[in-house]
């Protein structure tokens, strides 16, 4: 079925520019602007390259990928170079009047993410303090250097709506963000450590648009988990030399693979406490989102979940 979209090029980029500065406190890039041109005209990432005398590899990966992650995060619905041109244009008109859907004098039950922009987003209060806000709390706790959150809420509670305000908060702060969501995880990669680790790890560079050097550092004598850990360590941390917010989401996939959780988690916990001894460690902080607390064979006393900032969504109150 075809989708109408009546707006010129002038009015998306005025948009986008605007819900971007809005989210993130910065404008477009020129080279960001001339790939959403491109793209709104319906040329190739190789077209775009060329005409910026750009490498494809550059346009596509490095400035186009990010830009729809970006995109992403700010409407809450997945956006890519074959639907920004719809999802834009329903994203513009829901901001020009918010669209409440009655049924039975009730609001109709979201099924995704709440968007970073939606009036009906309600803040929780924390158990623990009822003057704070678990968002606020959030935002202090994700500042701190080595942070570790750990959000914890049965399916539809809104632990992804949580987690995306945590990185458009954290881009606010001018930290980078990767967000792994493990239900998206290849079945093969679960075959055993090694593959796990190093697809971790790859995903982990594609993501912040850096060179994969994986095979570089991967010293089978000395394991798989030091091998990545010494890659986030002498690799990644040093090559982006700024705050970066690793968000697992979904991670209760992995509590079924035993041969993999205990080893994973451990990890997790080892980065977070190597910020004692190391202080390029301090720049990494984590945002762990599970639904359960059937950690199947997992030893809690080392993975990263008895330690950090808890945050468990309750229900909401009628008030």
């Amino acid at each position: 079925m075809s989708f109408k979209v009546d707006i010129s090029w002038e009015q998306i980029q005025e948009f986008v520019d605007e819900i971007v500065w809005k989210y993130t406190d910065k404008h477009l890039s020129d080279v960001e602007v001339q790939v959403l041109k491109g793209s709104w005209e319906g040329k190739r990432y190789e077209d775009i390259a060329t005409e910026l005398h750009l490498t494809t590899t550059y346009i596509q990966n490095d400035v186009g990928a990010k830009l729809w992650k970006k995109l992403t995060d700010i409407i809450g619905e997945p956006v890519s170079k074959n639907n920004f041109r719809q999802a834009l244009y329903r994203e513009r008109e829901n901001r020009k009047t918010p669209q409440i859907v009655l049924s039975m004098n009730r609001l109709e039950l979201p099924h995704n993410p709440v968007s970073l922009n939606s009036p009906f987003y309600v803040e929780r209060y924390s158990i623990e303090s009822h003057n704070y806000t678990i968002e606020s709390l959030c935002y202090q706790a994700i500042a701190q250097p080595a942070a570790l959150i750990r959000i914890k809420a049965p399916r539809q509670m809104g632990k992804t709506s949580l987690l995306d305000r945590i990185l458009a908060q954290s881009r606010k702060y001018d930290y980078l963000t990767v967000r792994i969501n493990l239900q998206d995880v290849d079945e093969s990669n679960f075959s055993n450590l090694d593959n796990f680790l190093r697809w971790f790890c790859t995903y982990i560079s594609l993501e912040l648009g850096i060179t994969d050097r994986v095979d570089d550092f991967w010293k089978q004598p000395i394991g798989s988990k030091i091998s990545c850990k010494t890659y986030l360590q002498n690799y990644i941390l040093k090559e982006i030399n700024s705050p970066l917010v690793l968000a697992c989401d979904e991670v209760d996939r992995v509590f079924n693979y035993p041969q993999i959780s205990q080893d994973f988690f451990g990890l997790l916990r080892s980065c977070h406490e190597e910020a004692n001894n190391r202080d390029i460690w301090k720049q990494l902080r984590l945002v762990v989102v599970h639904s359960t607390e059937n950690y199947g064979l997992l030893d809690i006393n080392h993975s990263p979940f008895n330690v950090g900032e808890p945050v468990e969504l309750t229900e909401f109150t009628a008030e």
